[in-house]
């Protein structure tokens, strides 16, 4: 029978006639061009297909690539798609981009893993630091610190004690932990090591650093004022400077008048969020913080506090307008980390003993429990407070000249110091002696032989142990 044209109508009669004997529609089918692949012509409409199908599936389990694909939705489960993404598999095309991806992962996990040893040994050659860079020990840092290092200032800090063989030219011994001078002197240091007392807790509560009135400390770095190195975690200083201040400027009433537009409308926005009167932390109750304790209990009756294990992450306390602390100690030049943590929270400290802070914060800044008479009176001016946003705001009137800096690298100053004292017009200069060590007058011919330099004014350093001895925290009061 002559196939019919492509597009032509086939008759009514031949429509019917094909449809009463189903083996000449099929041998008519066969007849006709096929465009479809060879592999998808069904060859009957019955069992050969399925059993096409069948080898196929059983062909691609046992190749263990493509065996599951028969179970996905359509384009991927025609055997065309299969097959082709086979061929595509063996390409180098392939190869090359799964090669490309394996590399890229291979370099971001290098770089985290020597990004920080190269910090420890940059310049040294990948196996010891430099000779360029001072090294600093840290004595007796906690579980973080051990065996860790970091680059602070161009000095390398560490707390290894046997840190690749190098001297080292300061060890810090931090008197705010527990520490024993065991095995300080077998310690490798440079012949002019400076042996640093490190402190940023009361001294009062600090281990005494001389149980023999002998001590090792030449240098001095703590919170006090008269120290050798000023430290604490934060400072303030002006807004286009960074050192630190020790003298401020009386409070501003209308402080609309003395801020920019981006510091009052930021201030206006932190002050926007606070609905809640007053958030401590929580401290260890013992037989040193028991006058706070009752203290604490006498404000309970007049008004709830909720107390917070930290401010940070989950436990925001910007909601709230004021923060208690609790400072048993009346140590001169010492402010309570607290303190600073709510003011960097926009919140008005509320210091509950303490010691005298003139000259140590912006006057004006907080509350003094000491300024009223009964725990009674202190709630009743705090919920006056909260009630009238124009007085609350003027706490915050030190944003206009001040501002809270972030000590992030402690031992930035030690590191600037000791760089300075390699320095060629640093050497006429006195280095600090060992307390221990008193300089011996010359004998005459010495005297005679040796010509004598041209004085130069330099800072004598006070010994560890009258700079000890004549700091004294005065007595607890337990009356605020």
């Amino acid at each position: 029978m002559p196939l019919a044209k492509k597009g032509a109508a086939m008759p009514v009669d031949k429509i019917l006639s094909l449809r009463r004997n189903p083996q000449q529609l099929q041998r008519e089918m066969e007849d006709r061009p096929s465009f479809l692949p060879r592999q998808l012509r069904a060859e009957s409409p019955g069992a050969k297909t399925q059993e096409s199908q069948q080898t196929y599936r059983k062909d691609t389990a046992a190749d263990g690539s493509d065996a599951d694909l028969h179970r996905l939705p359509p384009p991927r489960r025609s055997q065309v798609s299969r097959q082709n993404l086979q061929r595509y598999r063996r390409t180098p095309e392939y190869y090359m981009n799964m090669l490309k991806m394996m590399s890229i992962v291979l370099t971001v996990c290098l770089l985290f893993a020597f990004v920080p040893y190269y910090r420890k040994c940059q310049g040294g050659g990948g196996h010891k630091p430099s000779s360029n860079h001072t090294v600093i020990l840290l004595w007796n840092e906690g579980p973080a610190w051990e065996r860790s290092v970091h680059m602070e200032c161009g000095c390398l800090v560490t707390s290894d004690r046997h840190f690749h063989g190098e001297p080292f030219e300061a060890i810090v011994i931090n008197a705010d932990r527990a520490y024993t001078q065991q095995g300080l002197d077998a310690i490798q240091h440079t012949s002019d090591h400076l042996v640093v007392f490190s402190g940023s807790a009361p001294l009062s509560l600090t281990q005494d650093p001389m149980p023999h009135l002998k001590s090792p400390f030449n240098l001095t770095m703590s919170y006090r004022l008269d120290s050798d190195l000023v430290w604490s975690e934060y400072y303030f200083s002006l807004h286009n400077q960074s050192s630190r201040l020790n003298v401020f400027a009386p409070p501003i009433e209308d402080i609309s008048n003395h801020m920019s537009t981006p510091l009052i409308l930021g201030l206006h926005e932190q002050l926007k969020r606070k609905d809640r009167l007053a958030v401590y932390l929580m401290y260890e109750v013992n037989e040193y913080t028991m006058p706070e304790s009752y203290y604490l209990m006498e404000m309970r009756k007049h008004v709830e506090l909720e107390a917070h294990e930290s401010c940070l992450g989950y436990h925001d306390c910007s909601a709230y307008h004021f923060m208690l602390i609790f400072e048993p100690s009346s140590c001169p030049d010492y402010v309570h980390p607290q303190f600073y943590q709510a003011l960097d929270k926009f919140m008005v400290p509320v210091l509950i003993g303490g010691g005298n802070l003139t000259n140590l914060v912006p006057p004006g800044s907080y509350i003094s429990s000491r300024d009223f008479a009964t725990a009674k009176h202190l709630v009743k001016h705090l919920k006056a407070l909260m009630d009238q946003p124009v007085l609350y705001q003027r706490f915050f009137w030190w944003h206009s000249n001040y501002k809270l800096r972030a000590t992030l690298e402690p031992y930035c100053q030690l590191c600037h110091l000791l760089k300075q004292r390699h320095q060629p017009q640093a050497q006429l200069q006195l280095q600090p002696l060992n307390p221990q060590e008193v300089p011996q007058e010359q004998t005459t011919a010495a005297a005679e032989a040796v010509p004598i330099p041209v004085p130069v004014p330099v800072a004598v350093p006070i010994p560890f142990v009258d700079w000890w001895q004549r700091y004294h925290c005065p007595n607890r009061q337990t009356r605020f």
